[in-house]
């Protein structure tokens, strides 16, 4: 069958440290995705099971990424001389591909980036996602205007000024959450 309960059936998972946890399956193979950043990838240590499978129905959807500008700007300049600032997006393609034109888009300050980290979504809709990001982040926004050096004023709308490390936790948490609904 392809129901939901079939696809993020509850699994029995027991540790190499003897401890044991039944999570849902989406869960756990979001749990196994690592940060970039850190150089962390997910692994798993299992004897071969012919009773396992990743679903053919499994789609990769796209990719979260965390960026950090490389601007000359003044005002970009001065903000990260005192907090983080990082944007936080998705895009359906390849995180090089989305950000190859940055320098011309107000999205990126009209500025180069740095990928800072970047995290494959698997079976998510990339709207809800990237709305429930947002919101998780919304404190954290940026609000100020930047003039350009092209002149135009910029108003960001997808930077935050946050550690990494929180808004990585909450990358993790969300997908999860998320692929648990699916």
């Amino acid at each position: 069958t392809n129901s939901a309960s079939s696809t993020n059936a509850r699994l029995h998972v027991i540790y190499e440290n003897g401890t044991e946890n039944f999570p849902l399956r989406n869960g756990l193979i979001a749990s196994l995705y690592g940060s970039r950043k850190r150089g962390v990838y997910g692994k798993a240590v299992t004897e071969p099971d012919d009773k396992f499978e990743f679903s053919a129905d499994d789609q990769i959807t796209g990719f979260i990424y965390v960026l950090k500008s490389l601007s000359n700007n003044a005002d970009v300049k001065r903000i990260q001389e005192d907090h983080p600032l990082y944007k936080v997006g998705f895009t359906a393609s390849t995180v090089e591909k989305r950000i190859a034109n940055a320098e011309n888009e107000s999205t990126y300050l009209y500025g180069p980036v740095k990928v800072v980290a970047e995290y494959q979504v698997i079976n998510l809709k990339p709207e809800a996602l990237e709305t429930a990001l947002h919101h998780a982040l919304a404190q954290y926004l940026l609000d100020v205007d930047i003039r350009a050096t092209n002149g135009k004023i910029i108003h960001p709308r997808e930077w935050f000024v946050v550690d990494f490390d929180i808004i990585d936790d909450l990358i993790h948490r969300i997908i999860a959450k998320l692929q648990a609904i699916e």
